[in-house]
């Protein structure tokens, strides 16, 4: 019996919770991260944005990148992402939540259930 995934609650609970928000990040930002320097450029932030929310406009985006890139060194990381996912992530349980997110929880989280399932049970 697989048990499936249930996205918008993991997507709910990665608002309260830094650890999954920052698991959510780290997701995103290794698949997207494509020269693997640890942070990403404009256009890669851009390509993370437009997979969650693909109706923002592009100075949005630009916008949220200048507020994230915190050291003005024209790249961002992990923990500047975080804030932006967080208010992307909150736009996308209100609106809608597109493939590519609903992936990316998938993939994150089922291999957590697979490993729970996996374990020897104490009864």
């Amino acid at each position: 019996l697989r048990k499936a995934v249930d996205v918008p609650k993991r997507l709910q609970l990665a608002l309260q919770d830094e650890g999954a928000m920052f698991r959510l990040c780290t997701h995103f930002q290794r698949k997207e991260d494509k020269n693997s320097d640890g942070g990403l450029t404009m256009d890669e932030f851009t390509h993370l944005f437009n997979q969650i929310d693909p109706d923002a406009p592009n100075e949005i985006i630009q916008e949220m990148f200048t507020l994230a890139d915190t050291n003005q060194m024209g790249s961002v990381d992990t923990w500047e992402v975080m804030p932006i996912m967080h208010r992307m992530i909150n736009h996308a349980l209100h609106t809608r939540i597109t493939e590519e997110l609903r992936k990316a929880v998938v993939e994150i989280y089922e291999a957590d259930i697979n490993v729970t399932a996996s374990l020897p049970s104490n009864n």
